[in-house]
């Protein structure tokens, strides 16, 4: 009698352990199945991320093929459920998206654009410079030196390391001689107080100073600069930790709008087909293959994230109006600083109020000096329109006459107003451009719900690198 009793209990108790090992296979399964669909779901291909680079997943996505096959053997399971959160439209998300993406492609991109436009700059110094290699002082009415000659010999050999001393106090610029009574010297003095004193400023060049320092302590390894050990796995994690932590985009604020600019440059289609993005070393996709290759979206996309404007050609056209604005004012205030050519304003006025006077038998006087105003607002003008179509046919233009080494195109004046836009808008503006070539309710972030019984089994998954 006791040995049944015992037997049935150990029986009993066996069958309960049974059980819970079966329950906890199944929910072993169960979990190995979610993660397997979440899995699929983040690898899924895409288009945002094909063309754009962008790391999302379709947030209308919403079947479980690979979670319904691995969980089929288990009995009485839950089908699965799919939430996407996370949305790309949330402009901190898709600043996230694009910071990962420039991570590492920014720091190239900005050492490869600074090194094209200092040796541009060169080239252009060394051209009008003969020999020398610096620009001659071109001299214009009355003796005078041109301004802009005179600023582009000056910063040509302008010695910017000198200004970054050992002391945190910013030079200041020192008065020029008594006896100095050159107007050049002047003027040099007076524009290395105004970069100093004005532009550079103490905070600038405190920070320029560590710059320094980083890369010397990086040039001199016996200087202090820890190198990894190489042979030390933790001692290398370490050191691209660090390496990662300092390329963070988020670090700084200029620093991630200029990945935000750059991205759009570099993978945005504008105006230009010259221009466009296929020619960009970064603008390629996780297997190496240019986004133009992968989709033949062409257009405006840049000047449609400047204005805001979803049809193209007006956002073109607003494009083409604010740069026409631009060149206007500089020549505007080039004009009008000539006294050559605003004393030939002033006698074509004079004899254009002359020939009215006669015409109208003196009932009709204009006025001389408001009439050279508008003669010369009309040159400059037109002088805007040439310089803008210019822009827009594919050429490069001075940014004013005496300063021919700083050549601007059609994507610089793009880059200069992308800057000029708030961030919010910024991110607004380009993810509608996005979804308007590959539409969907794009996400970085789903969550696989399923199980067993009342046992409810969460899996998440993000798209991150």
């Amino acid at each position: 009698m006791f040995l049944c009793i015992a037997g049935t209990a150990a029986l009993t108790i066996c069958g309960i352990f049974a059980q819970g090992a079966r329950s906890r296979m199944a929910e072993a399964a169960l979990h190995r199945a979610l993660s397997s669909e979440v899995s699929s779901t983040l690898g899924r291909p895409n288009p945002m991320r094909d063309r754009y680079g962008l790391l999302c997943m379709d947030g209308d996505d919403v079947r479980s093929p690979v979670y319904d096959r691995l969980a089929d053997p288990v009995a009485v399971h839950l089908p699965a459920h799919k939430t996407f959160e996370d949305p790309l439209s949330s402009s901190g998300i898709l600043a996230e998206a694009v910071g990962e993406y420039m991570r590492y492609r920014l720091p190239t991109v900005l050492v490869a654009q600074a090194v094209s436009r200092v040796r541009s700059i060169a080239d252009e110094l060394r051209q009008d410079g003969g020999d020398s290699g610096l620009p001659e002082v071109q001299v214009g009415t009355k003796g005078e030196p041109d301004i802009g000659s005179v600023f582009a010999d000056w910063l040509a050999g302008f010695d910017f390391t000198a200004y970054l001393g050992e002391t945190d106090t910013p030079p200041t610029s020192e008065e020029p001689e008594e006896d100095s009574d050159t107007w050049l010297e002047d003027l040099r003095v007076r524009i290395r107080a105004f970069l100093v004193d004005r532009i550079l400023g103490e905070e600038l060049l405190s920070e320029l100073r560590n710059i320094r320092d980083c890369l010397r302590k990086a040039a001199d390894t016996g200087s202090g600069f820890d190198l990894p050990d190489f042979l030390d796995p933790s001692s290398i994690s370490a050191y691209l930790t660090d390496l990662d932590d300092w390329l963070d985009v988020d670090a700084d604020p200029l620093y991630r709008k200029c990945a935000h600019v750059e991205y759009v440059m570099g993978v945005c289609s504008r105006a230009l087909p010259e221009q466009n993005p296929s020619s960009c070393s970064y603008a390629t996709g996780l297997d190496g293959i240019h986004f133009s290759s992968l989709s033949s979206v062409e257009g405006p996309d840049v000047e449609r994230v400047i204005t805001g404007v979803e049809d193209g050609q007006k956002a073109e056209n607003r494009v083409y109006a604010s740069i026409l604005g631009l060149r206007f004012g500089v020549r505007a205030v080039v004009n009008f600083t000539d006294s050559t050519r605003f004393q030939r304003a002033k006698t074509a006025a004079a004899a254009i109020s002359g020939v009215v006077a006669l015409i109208s038998g003196g009932s009709v006087v204009l006025p001389e000096a408001p009439l050279a105003v508008a003669i010369v607002s009309v040159w400059s003008l037109v002088e805007a329109f040439d310089e803008t179509d210019r822009l827009k046919a594919g050429e490069g233009v001075a940014l004013c006459p005496g300063l021919d080494a700083v050549v601007l195109d059609y994507a610089d004046y793009l880059r200069l107003m992308l800057y000029l836009v708030p961030e919010e808008t910024f991110l607004l503006r380009l993810y509608g451009v996005l979804s308007s070539h590959v539409p969907g309710s794009w996400t970085r972030r789903v969550e696989a719900a399923g199980g067993i019984r009342s046992h409810n089994i969460r899996v998440t998954g993000l798209c991150a690198t």
